[in-house]
């Protein structure tokens, strides 16, 4: 059976907080866990840091974990599967 959920696409600039919230909504609660996925940019750790300082100042409180796996260090990889698979939100910044 498929899991069911929603994407929230936002490109093209900055980020506004109504991009922000409607996530926070489709979580189900600013207090649900939730994942960052820096991967995507040059240096992950730091812009998924910046992404989950962005989350909280705009209403997140559960838990934000920013993922650490790079292609140079996978120790922290069993750490993010676990999160993963706790998670109610994925972000993944640009």
């Amino acid at each position: 059976m498929a899991a069911k959920g929603f994407l929230v696409v936002h490109g093209g600039g900055t980020t506004g907080r109504d991009a922000t919230g409607t996530f926070l909504q489709r979580v189900g609660s600013p207090s649900a866990p939730m994942v960052v996925l820096g991967q995507v940019s040059e240096d992950p750790v730091a812009k998924g840091q910046r992404s989950a300082d962005w989350l909280r100042e705009n209403g997140a409180t559960g838990d934000i974990y920013v993922a650490r796996v790079t292609e140079a260090d996978r120790s922290s990889l069993p750490e993010l599967l676990q999160k993963l698979d706790a998670a109610r939100g994925y972000w993944i910044p640009g």
